[in-house]
């Protein structure tokens, strides 16, 4: 009988040398593998060992394939890696009963990486200048795990660019030529981009903006070296005499070409914020000359002055005093014309007053018309006409009426005859004590008071007993109730009259008669116009 022996599995592409990149993506393929066995069925099963720890962090081997593979979870950095960045890898298969070994050398190779800027924006500031004038170390944060290469920087700002310079070792940026914002046109905030490029033509960009201040470049200056003012002695407090100026070349809109003025001494005169000088006092000088040597300054808002010499002078207030002259007193009837028109119009005065008080004399004194109006002075007169007698014609006398049959008188119908009235027997009774009233449970002042009913158009006003009525007793009790109704024909009529403790009285005024008044006929034969 012929037995089958197991035959070893021989590794059949080992021992081999492969160079390996860092920055592969993880779980690549870097290699396979492969082994044979004359015992076909038999399974092979690969494992794997390294010389160096740190290798099983970035490799390992697939047990039933024999591939290679990066690690799954960390990517492989040539700069972080142990010098040198070599191993050995130790690959065995085996059947399960016997086994071959061989090793793979492995060399991780370093790849040039992009140099990074830590952050996108950065920002300088610095005021106008000459040219090579720089801004100050911007500290730009590039990081490139090659710190062998060499790193270039260079700037781009738009139509700006020939303004500004870099270096491009360092990246410090300055001015190109002089830069002056009085120029009007200069920028004072200018966008820049920075690029950083390793020695691979690797690179990376940034933004960088650049902020140029205001310097304040030239002193405050006047147009004269010196000022002359001529002030009267009568000029009011407040009175503006002179206005003086400086100028500056630096542009009033960055704040340096605005000035405070100021003047010394300033106890007869002062000046304003724009530079007017303006009187104080000078009003005691009105007799004497006088002449002041002021100093005006003005001074910038960076505090940069100058200062310029006034001379105010204040002449002696002359006055010539005319020669006076008397006249002799003007008199109306001096000159010939004023008589001319004086006596004209003196006698026509005369002569309307005289036609006016006729005038008035015959409409008021003499006027005796009696028409509606008078037709000498127009004046409203009162027509009173003469009574006349109104004769009225006697009345017809009315027919008169035929007399009536007389009617035969009527016979008186025989009267009943009526029954005598009974007697009225009076009972007098002993009125007990309120003690015996108390004590007699049948008493009326034990009895419960009649409560009032809701009124009906019958029985309206009178209160019904709660209890059936009973007659009262055979005695009088001044505790009892009593309601007595008047004997009184109250047919037609809506209200009645009762006597008692509940009662009232009401009068009809409508029943009263009333009197008619009388009509009269009555004329005014009266007239008057007015």
């Amino acid at each position: 009988m012929i037995v089958d022996i197991n035959n070893d599995p021989v590794l059949t592409n080992l021992p081999d040398s492969i160079n390996v990149l860092e920055n592969l993506p993880l779980a690549t393929s870097i290699f396979q593998a492969s082994a044979n066995d004359t015992d076909s069925s038999d399974p092979k099963v690969f494992r794997a060992s390294f010389d160096k720890e740190w290798a099983a962090q970035y490799f390992t081997v697939n047990s039933s394939t024999g591939i290679v593979y990066t690690s799954s979870l960390d990517n492989i950095n040539y700069e972080v890696l142990p010098s040198p960045p070599s191993f050995l890898m130790y690959i065995t298969v085996t059947d399960g009963k016997w086994y071959d070994t061989d090793h793979l050398s492995v060399q991780i190779q370093n790849v040039n990486e992009h140099p990074v800027f830590s952050q996108t924006h950065y920002s300088s500031s610095r005021t106008e200048g000459a040219g090579g004038s720089s801004f100050p170390t911007i500290r730009y944060e590039v990081s490139d795990p090659d710190s062998a290469d060499t790193k270039t920087h260079s700037l781009d700002c738009g139509s700006d660019t020939n303004r500004f310079s870099i270096s491009s070792s360092t990246g410090t940026i300055s001015f190109q030529g002089d830069y002056n914002l009085d120029d009007g046109v200069s920028p004072s905030e200018v966008n820049c981009t920075v690029t950083v490029t390793d020695a691979d033509g690797l690179s990376d960009n940034c933004t960088v903006t650049l902020h140029v201040r205001h310097d304040n470049e030239f002193t405050p200056a006047f147009a004269q070296a010196s000022y002359s003012v001529t002030v009267q002695s009568y000029e009011i407090t407040g009175q503006i005499v002179q206005t003086i100026q400086a100028v500056d070349q630096d542009l009033s809109s960055h704040g340096h070409g605005k000035y405070s003025y100021s003047l010394a001494p300033n106890d007869r005169f002062d000046v304003l914020q724009n530079g007017s000088i303006y009187v104080k006092n000078v009003t005691d000088l009105y007799d004497t000359a006088a002449t002041f040597t002021l100093s005006l300054t003005a001074t910038d808002q960076a505090g940069s002055s100058a200062s310029v010499p006034v001379v105010v002078t204040v002449p002696r207030y002359a006055t010539t005093i005319a020669p006076s002259y008397v006249d002799r007193p003007y008199y109306f009837l001096d000159k010939s014309t004023d008589m001319a028109w004086f006596i004209p119009a003196l006698v026509s005065g005369l002569l309307s007053m005289i036609f006016f008080g006729v005038f008035c004399y015959k409409c008021v004194v003499d006027c005796k018309c009696r028409k509606p109006k008078c037709d000498c002075c127009k004046r409203k007169k009162i027509w009173r006409p003469k009574p006349v007698q109104v004769v009225l014609p006697k009345p017809k006398a009315l027919p008169m009426e035929k007399p009536k049959p007389k009617e035969p008188p009527m016979k008186p119908k025989p009267a009943k005859e009526r029954s005598a009235p009974k007697p009225e027997i009076k009972h007098w009774t002993r009125v007990r004590t309120p003690a015996e009233e108390r004590a007699d449970l049948s008493s009326p002042v034990h009895r419960e008071r009649p409560q009032p009913t809701k009124n009906r158009n019958s029985e309206r006003f009178i209160p019904i007993p709660a209890k059936p009525y009973s007659p009262p007793p055979s005695y009088s009790s001044p505790t009892a109730d009593t309601f007595t109704l008047l004997s009184r024909d109250y047919s037609g009529a809506d209200q009645s009259t009762f006597i008692g403790d509940r009662g009232y009285i009401e009068f009809d005024a409508q029943n009263r008669p009333q009197e008619r008044k009388t009509y009269e006929f009555w004329t005014d034969m009266t007239n008057e116009y007015v």
